[in-house]
């Protein structure tokens, strides 16, 4: 039976420049490396059958893009795909303008086309000629340009003048024609999400403490050690008896540390104050170079290595230069903390010290953690200032998860699902009626 399906769903991305991180309508998708590559032909097709290459949707990403947010549209390997077939176009990691990439909204449209294509066909068993999905979309550009006109300027890319992206998803052999129309668009900073994400989000408790994990988190590390005097004793023992509202309440200076770009924001409560919040050119990603040019050098420059080649290498137990590349990232690592701890500082000063919560999220916050946490607890305690360090689980996820209630409860408070809703409706009672047509058609002819 050949079918069309309708979705309209509330879309978050955080689109970072290593992995774009999505949710749609409640829905966590899988991390997909944020790199393109643009081809002339289709990879060969495997002899698997369908149910199995819609599992690896987004391992094997290949879509047809056209639209006029894009500079140039056509064939394109998303993703893991992509990496495969070097080499793949990622945002460039310095002076990189996330609001003007095209991997940006390339990234963003195969995401979104590639699950409405395995939904509708988890859904029917079987894929549909076309779908058609209305949406809106929220996500997120770093501080250093998150000025309002770059924000206005990606919001009109995904609006795209009221007109449809088109995006033909290949699975196999087959194709389906996605259309994606967004009704409305939020960009708003990166950074700014945290406050959101730590005052709702993780209402499980912690298991050992058997209260709210981020206060769990923060009674840990401030727990009385007897080299403590008097004064930071006290000082502890206050931070101890802070409830969640205490602490979302108070001015913060966040510390959000991703590949490319770690953005320094600045709350009061849940107010940014963007002209006291900044970015720096600082993250994994750099890290990730320093090493890679390290290696390169190492090696007598008879290898090239990319920093998402080096990523694989340190992946890669059994890769021959695996140790060298891991021993040139801890190298590495340390001096990126070192660097990141410095503008911390800077910044901490520059606003007068007026900031009592100190927030450390971002995948960056995973890998120099053995680094900076001593470096930032240490200041923290001097200055008498409160720091929450994300766990891992959720340090990487901040953004994309407080974005996704910022989007639900601010920028579109209104349910987006109501038009799938009638159509899932509409569909189910579509069937109904054809299974009841069958059933009369029988029994006239039993009869």
């Amino acid at each position: 039976m050949v079918y069309q399906a309708k979705f309209s769903d509330r879309v978050t991305i955080d689109s970072g420049n290593v992995k774009a991180k999505t949710i749609i309508s409640g829905k966590k998708l899988p991390d997909i490396p944020n790199v393109i590559k643009r081809v002339h032909s289709l990879p060969k097709v495997s002899d698997d059958n369908l149910s199995t290459q819609i599992d690896r949707i987004f391992d094997e990403l290949t879509v047809n893009i056209t639209s006029n947010a894009i500079d140039r549209g056509g064939l394109v390997f998303i993703g893991k795909r992509a990496l495969m077939h070097a080499p793949a176009i990622a945002m460039p990691i310095k002076n990189g303008k996330k609001y003007e990439s095209d991997v940006t909204i390339i990234t963003t449209l195969g995401i979104i086309a590639a699950e409405a294509v395995a939904r509708a066909y988890k859904e029917n068993g079987e894929l549909p000629v076309s779908i058609e999905c209305q949406d809106v979309i929220s996500s997120m550009i770093p501080a250093t340009q998150a000025e309002p006109i770059n924000c206005e300027f990606l919001e009109r890319r995904y609006l795209n003048n009221g007109q449809p992206h088109v995006v033909i998803v290949h699975v196999g052999y087959q194709q389906v024609h996605v259309s994606i129309t967004f009704v409305d668009a939020k960009v708003t900073m990166e950074g700014l999400p945290a406050i959101y994400f730590i005052a709702k989000k993780p209402d499980e408790v912690d298991s050992e403490s058997k209260g709210n994990e981020i206060l769990a988190s923060i009674r840990e590390l401030y727990a009385a050690d007897p080299g403590d005097d008097d004064r930071l004793k006290a000082w502890k023992a206050k931070v101890c008896k802070m409830e969640l509202d205490e602490l979302v309440q108070q001015r913060s200076l966040a510390l959000d540390i991703g590949a490319g770009t770690s953005d320094l924001p600045v709350m009061n409560g849940f107010v940014p104050d963007r002209e006291r919040s900044e970015g720096i050119e600082a993250g994994v990603g750099h890290a990730e170079e320093s090493a890679a040019r390290a290696l390169n050098e190492e090696l007598g420059n008879n290898l090239s290595v990319t920093r998402h080649q080096f990523d694989d290498i340190l992946l890669d137990k059994l890769h021959p230069h695996h140790a060298t590349a891991v021993e040139l990232m801890e190298t590495a690592n340390y001096e990126q903390a070192e660097f990141i701890f410095n503008k911390f500082t800077e910044r901490y000063q520059e606003i007068g010290g007026n900031a009592g919560l100190f927030i450390v999220y971002g995948g960056g916050s995973i890998t120099f953690r053995k680094y900076l946490l001593p470096m930032m607890f240490k200041f923290s305690c001097q200055v008498r200032g409160i720091l929450l360090w994300i766990k891992p689980e959720h340090a990487p996820y901040v953004n994309r998860d407080g974005l996704d209630i910022i989007s639900e409860e601010i920028f579109f408070p209104e349910s987006v699902l109501t038009p799938a809703k009638e159509y899932i409706q509409m569909k189910e009672k579509s069937k109904k009626l054809e299974t009841k047509a069958t059933e009369i058609e029988e029994g006239e002819g039993n009869g």
